[in-house]
């Protein structure tokens, strides 16, 4: 720009020219080209908080205190705006260190009993719940890097989306040298999200279909390698739009074309939203029964708002399984309670089961209001049935379709399955009474309807006794009408 033109810029104005020491809101408004200069002021700021005689008089627990509520927030606005330079991340940590150890910074020699890592770890796991400075920054940048790409209505969202993302979408755009600061602390988190997000499908038109994940079971690597090969014979696709039908359901021949016979037709299988619904962007988590009974957002809302809900905030770290956890509870309980406790348990257990089998067989959207009041329902049928009875564990219907089991049994084998479209899961369970373990199988095949695929686990089931050469068995299933015709001796219809 020509000297005169910004002179009389400046003055139409009334505003001085940037002399590359400005601060807005205590950040850098101009970067110089080694950026740990810029950030030394917030290793200024921590000691100055820090190194006051009245913090050498506190104990561990008011040092611990001081810690969290002071020198790892005062620099969480620069965290949550910029990338910080991880040798700036590494001596704030070394600062905090120094003074939780030390009750000062001065010492560069000091006695740690425990390695830092283990200090930052979560109380429930042994730890103080610190955190490591630059994780936090990392951290911050992909929370906004989540809202950048699930397009939230934020007026910062729409301004870098107009100003980066014009010709390509957020999963696709490279920074560049002319990029901001913020905008390649975003983009530098983008990776976090691409290993641990996914895209459940609506209409189709915001997902990159070839760099955003949107294929559940693969890994993102995986996912890139595929959609390298597909790519270089298919450039013209840009959404998953272009891979579906007007009614939102997926095109079988595109699928085919694009990503292969075996492949494109898993794709097919893959539940959608309706189409008037937008696309989603998740979390993954985790894929075991803990995360779907008690860490997804559904089974946490759940837990929160029922009787129970006292003891979600203080589970021990040990209880990292669905039994280690049931029997932490019960152990926490008063006696009086703990029935109540189990049957709660088992309504919402079965109540996330179904709505996580409403979500994923037939992309129903879910209602956490009304899955909790089926849950409250069930349990105040529950209870006002024991009190009824007088009795603990009295359940109303008791009819078997077969017979009792005896003192002489010495395996229960407990079988079901799950059938759609012609693919069956089998599941299997054999219970050693005696020796008080459980033996688990689960499998995939094929079958023609539920009934046969009851059939099978049941057929599996004994065949699995038979090869560990279990002498006498007894056959548990909720198929009542196959269960009724094996005991009667004649052919169960399938």
């Amino acid at each position: 720009m020509p000297s005169n033109l910004k002179c009389d810029i400046l003055r139409i104005l009334s505003v001085k020219e940037c002399n590359s020491h400005e601060k807005h809101l205590g950040n850098p408004f101009v970067f110089k080209r080694r950026k740990r200069e810029e950030y030394q002021f917030l290793k200024e700021k921590v000691l100055k908080r820090i190194e006051g005689w009245k913090t050498k008089l506190l104990s561990f627990a008011g040092r611990t205190t001081l810690v969290k509520s002071v020198a790892l927030s005062m620099p969480l606005y620069a965290l949550s705006t910029n990338k910080i330079p991880s040798s700036t991340c590494r001596e704030l940590d070394s600062i905090i260190r120094k003074f939780w150890w030390t009750r000062g910074s001065d010492k560069d020699r000091f006695l740690a009993l425990i390695g830092w890592d283990r200090l930052c770890s979560p109380m429930l796991s042994g730890g103080l719940g610190f955190r490591k400075i630059e994780e936090m920054n990392k951290a911050l940048l992909a929370k906004l890097a989540w809202q950048m790409a699930g397009k939230l209505d934020r007026p910062w969202v729409k301004c870098l989306s107009k100003k980066y993302c014009k010709n390509q979408s957020f999963w696709s755009i490279n920074a560049k040298g002319s990029d901001s600061a913020f905008w390649k602390g975003v983009l530098k988190s983008r990776d976090t999200l691409c290993q641990n997000g996914m895209s459940i499908v609506g209409r189709g038109d915001s997902i990159d279909i070839w760099r955003q994940p949107w294929i559940p079971w693969l890994e993102y690597n995986d996912f890139l390698a595929i959609s390298k090969q597909a790519r270089r014979r298919f450039p013209h696709l840009k959404s998953v739009v272009d891979i579906s039908n007007e009614d939102g359901t997926w095109n079988s021949d595109i699928l085919s074309q694009v990503f292969g016979e075996s492949l494109g037709g898993r794709i097919k299988s893959i539940a959608r939203l309706p189409n008037s619904e937008v696309d989603i962007l998740v979390w993954k988590g985790g894929a075991d029964a803990l995360h779907i009974f008690w860490e997804c957002h559904c089974a946490r809302a759940l837990w929160f708002g029922s009787p129970f809900s006292w003891a979600m905030g203080s589970v021990p770290g040990s209880a990292n399984t669905v039994k280690g956890r049931i029997e932490w509870m019960l152990s926490s309980l008063p006696s009086d309670l703990t029935s109540h406790y189990l049957k709660f348990t088992g309504c919402l257990f079965d109540e996330v089961w179904k709505a996580r089998n409403e979500v994923l067989f037939k992309s129903k959207l879910i209602i956490i209001t009304e899955i909790r009041c089926s849950i409250m329902r069930r349990f105040s049928e529950a209870i006002v049935e024991v009190e009824a009875d007088g009795q603990v564990c009295k359940i109303q219907d008791t009819r078997r379709a077969g017979g009792k089991i005896d003192a002489a049994t010495e395996v229960l084998c407990v079988s079901d399955a799950s059938w759609k479209d012609g693919e069956a899961g089998l599941a299997v369970g054999l219970l050693h009474i005696r020796e008080n373990r459980v033996l688990w199988f689960v499998r995939k095949d094929k079958a023609e309807s539920a009934a046969e695929a009851e059939m099978m686990a049941i057929l599996w089931g004994m065949q699995l006794a038979a090869a560990k050469e279990f002498k006498s068995i007894a056959i548990a299933s909720d198929a009542m009408v196959l269960i009724k015709a094996l005991h009667e001796k004649r052919c169960p219809p399938l």
